[in-house]
C-alpha cells in the first residue's frame, strides 16, 4: 500500500489489537484477494482508509440486522445514494434496495452499477469467495477490476441496501489513481 516502515511500527504501537498485513504497491484488487481470504466470520465489516464517519451509532448491528432479515441482501453499506426509493427502516435508519437501470445515457450513476459494493458496510463471506478473486491483471488506475464479481453479484439475484442517511463521507475524492 505504499505505507513505509515506520509507518507500519507506528501503526502497531497505536493499533496494538490489529493483525496488519502489507501489500506492497500491487493495488486494491491484489491487497482484497490477500485479505478477504483471512477473515474466520460469517459475516465483516470492510472499511478503507479514505472514508470519514460522521455519526456515532451501532451502525454495524443495523447493517448487520437488514442483511439477516432479507436473505437477498448480502452486501449493506453507509454511503447514502440519493434519488432512491427507501425499501425499509430498520432502529430509525431508513435504507434503500439498489437497483440496477442497466447502462443508461453513458453516464454512470449508482443505479448503472450491479449493486455489490466495497464501500464502508457489511460483507457476507461465503458471497465474497462465491464471487471469486478480483482482477489483478487491470492497470492500477483502472476500477474496472471490481466489475466481475459485481457482476456475478447481481446475475446469482442478491441486492445490496444503503442507509438513506449521511452516515460517511468519502474524504478521498479527487486524490485517486483511477482515472475511469
Amino acid at each position: 500500500d505504499g505505507s513505509t516502515d515506520k509507518d507500519i511500527e507506528g501503526m502497531k504501537k497505536l493499533y496494538p489489537f490489529l493483525e496488519i498485513h502489507r501489500n506492497s504497491g500491487k493495488g486494491q484488487a491484489s491487497a482484497l484477494n490477500q485479505l478477504f481470504p483471512l477473515v474466520r466470520t460469517e459475516w465483516f465489516f470492510h472499511t478503507e482508509d479514505d472514508w470519514m464517519y460522521l455519526q456515532s451509532s451501532k451502525f454495524i448491528t443495523y447493517l448487520l440486522q437488514m442483511c439477516q432479515e432479507d436473505p437477498r441482501i448480502r452486501n449493506a453499506s453507509l454511503r447514502n445514494w440519493y434519488g432512491l426509493k427507501q425499501h425499509g427502516e430498520k432502529f430509525n435508519i431508513k435504507y434503500h434496495m439498489h437497483e440496477y437501470l442497466g447502462k443508461g445515457d453513458g453516464t454512470m450513476n449508482n443505479c448503472q452499477w450491479y449493486g455489490y459494493s466495497l464501500n464502508p458496510g457489511i460483507q457476507h463471506r461465503p458471497t465474497v469467495e462465491m464471487l471469486g478473486k478480483y482482477r489483478e491483471d487491470h492497470p492500477k488506475e483502472c476500477r474496472r477490476w471490481g466489475r466481475v464479481p459485481a457482476t456475478r453479484y447481481y446475475l446469482l439475484g442478491y441486492k445490496s441496501a444503503n442507509v438513506i442517511e449521511k452516515h460517511i463521507e468519502h474524504i478521498g475524492a479527487g486524490h485517486s489513481i483511477y482515472q475511469d
